[in-house]
């Protein structure tokens, strides 16, 4: 006799509430469910770690984020169980008319915005990817549109919920469109709340929980953000939502926890478009990666870094490589080993610093490839991630006579928006430095060529590929589009050699060739 299992599914949450062998059952989603981990965790250094998904509470039935439902079913029939799900409330029918005609301003949605809504809409819940320039809002916009359901929009900053709430307005109309700001969402009846993650979070005791299932559609924007803790909890509290819906350019972030919850929160993968995609089809400017060349021994070396951060474990390593004594080495060895791992962190900021923010060699390539870009009048995005970084760049410009602006998080929106507004209205060669603030939300089409001054990356290949996008916007005389990075360590990553820049530098160039851009060596 075939082994049955009985899901009940609700919008957030799916009980297991019977099965032909619970227990057996049980396992097999508790299998399937489990993530294995490695890296730091509290006294489990460089071992494998795991998270499992499916939560049982007291004498409550097993459950599981209804994300993971496509995940648990196929697990289950590939094992030969026949699965029985049922939908409490039923998933929402498509309107026969939606209550919107059309987005207004766009005669016809091209064509991968079509096919994005199209295969959405089926699957009730899914992360659409879809590349910088493709127009994620119209996809989200235009989702809306067909359900005709009330829809809260989530974004991960105040900028980019002004942004969405302009452009929804455009599309769906004022009325369509509100906002939720100091825990109160206006005007009430709007098809349509834009609201941030954060706001939304402080106000999660204060809020009904009413207020949180009225949605009947959820949609993350910058969805790779939506793996956070706090993202994770904010969607899951929507209990009326069926429809859930991540719009991304760069899905997965690399990080298998963080993306197993950002699948629990708004389900399967859709790979609609990327950006080599979108330049094909005229969408988007192609980025060309070239990776500028800094001599090697401009670059501090793994043992110079351990023996400024950790100088006692580098001199018991020294000593273990000289004894005979095969115990007092192993014993040495294993000390050393200890302290380092204490100190990865000071050790990792060491060498960014002396090799990346204070490396003199290559902010010398950095000025010198920026004093060439703006003679031939190029307006040229810097990103870096170092507040003293940006800020000694721009002083060393500005005594150049470079019309130069450095932005960052302390900045007043009023300032940033102004400065942005001066670098696309420029009639001349100019230089905007920028920190995290501007690796996503930011549409520029003047950016004649980009500058990728912070190094890392190997950790996050989704930030590698955010700020690659911020050069890409599309405009009549540009089909593809300069960024240049650096090709920092001390040389090409070896086996048993450790080399933190390098190996970052090895992956952003992975993270490149992954997305389709053309890396070559510069000059």
């Amino acid at each position: 006799m075939q082994a049955s299992v009985r899901l009940d599914a609700t919008p957030s949450w799916t009980l297991i509430t019977e099965a032909s062998d619970l227990e057996r059952a049980t396992s097999l989603i508790r299998t399937a469910l489990t993530v294995q981990l490695t890296g730091y965790r509290p006294a489990v250094w460089g071992r494998k770690a795991e998270r499992c998904f499916l939560l049982r509470r007291g004498g409550q039935a097993s459950r599981f984020a209804t994300g993971f439902l496509p995940r648990v079913v196929s697990t289950l029939r590939a094992a030969g169980w026949r699965v029985d799900v049922r939908s409490t409330p039923p998933v929402p029918r498509l309107p026969a008319v939606p209550s919107i005609d059309r987005l207004n301003g766009i005669d016809n949605l091209h064509a991968h915005q079509d096919e994005a809504a199209a295969r959405a809409l089926p699957v009730v819940r899914a992360r659409i990817q879809v590349g910088t320039t493709g127009g994620k809002t119209e996809v989200g916009a235009e989702l809306v549109r067909r359900l005709s359901l009330r829809t809260l929009w989530t974004t991960n900053s105040v900028d980019l919920q002004m942004q969405t709430v302009d452009r929804l307005r455009l599309r769906l109309g004022a009325d369509a469109v509100g906002t939720f700001q100091r825990g109160i969402d206006s005007p009430p009846t709007a098809l349509v709340c834009v609201a941030t993650v954060q706001a939304l979070h402080a106000a999660r005791k204060t809020l009904p929980v009413y207020w949180w299932r009225q949605w009947r559609v959820v949609i993350a924007d910058e969805c790779q953000l939506a793996s956070a803790k706090t993202w994770y909890q904010t969607i899951l509290r929507c209990g009326g939502a069926w429809h859930r819906y991540g719009l991304s350019g760069t899905v997965l972030t690399g990080k298998l926890e963080r993306d197993w919850m950002l699948e629990g929160a708004t389900g399967v993968l859709l790979d609609i478009i990327g950006v080599a995609g979108l330049a094909e089809r005229g969408l988007a400017a192609l980025p060309e990666l070239r990776m500028v060349r800094v001599p090697p021994a401009a670059y501090p070396s793994y043992h110079q870094a351990r023996a400024a951060v950790c100088p006692r474990a580098h001199l018991m390593l020294q000593r273990a490589a000289h004894t005979l004594d095969d115990a007092e080495a192993q014993r040495l060895r294993a000390a050393a080993r200890y302290e380092i791992r204490a100190n990865a962190t000071r050790l990792w900021s060491w060498t960014y610093q002396h090799g990346i923010t204070h490396n003199q060699q290559r902010n010398a390539a950095a000025l010198k490839l920026l004093l060439q870009l703006v003679s031939h009048d190029n307006k040229v995005l810097v990103l870096c991630s170092n507040l003293a970084h940006g800020a000694a760049l721009e002083r060393a410009l500005r005594q150049r006579n470079v019309r130069v602006a450095w932005l960052s998080g302390q900045d007043s929106k009023t300032l940033r928006a102004g400065t942005l507004r001066a670098f696309r209205t420029a009639n001349s060669g100019a230089v905007l430095i920028a920190s995290k603030i501007f690796n996503a939300g930011i549409d520029a089409p003047e950016i004649d060529a980009g500058v990728l001054l912070g190094g890392g990356g190997r950790t996050s290949p989704v930030d590698t590929i955010q700020k690659v996008g911020r050069m890409v916007r599309w405009r009549a005389d540009k089909t593809t589009v300069p960024v240049y990075d650096f090709l920092d360590g001390t040389g090409p990553p070896r086996p048993g050699v450790k080399d933190y820049l390098a190996a970052h530098t090895a992956a952003r160039v992975a993270a490149y060739r992954r997305a389709g851009y053309p890396v070559v060596a510069w000059p």
